[in-house]
């Protein structure tokens, strides 16, 4: 049994299905981290899976090999959005080509009119 200081991670995408693959295996993993990128955590001696990881190393789920029959029948939901993945205060592509033009047609900032009286 190595020591978890030996341990090596791997870069992976999890899919749509929360699996991913390494060395020609399939694993599943947690579905509510479908699509995040994670650290697939594995002894390199037995070339066994431990855990899988987020990219700052804090351990999120566990991994078990794929099987493919439950697979079908699993019953999934989609992950809901939170802050994290998607800001609250994005602009859709219409308002930023809308407020580009009226930046580009507003006459107002272009005329600027002499206040002060000048004593000669």
């Amino acid at each position: 049994m190595s020591s978890p200081y030996f341990y090596h991670r791997i870069k992976r995408t999890l899919r749509k299905d929360a699996t991913l693959s390494f060395k020609g295996q399939y694993y599943e993993a947690p579905y509510s981290l479908a699509g995040h990128d994670v650290y697939l955590v594995f002894d390199p001696a037995s070339n066994t899976t431990k855990w899988i990881e987020s990219l700052d190393y804090q351990k999120i789920g566990e991994v078990a090999v794929l099987d493919k029959h439950a697979n079908l029948q699993r019953h999934r939901q989609r992950p809901t959005l939170d802050d994290k993945i998607m800001p609250q205060n994005t602009s859709n592509l219409v308002d930023v080509l809308y407020q580009k033009r009226q930046k580009k047609f507003d006459v107002t900032q272009a005329i600027t009119f002499n206040t002060k009286q000048e004593a000669f």
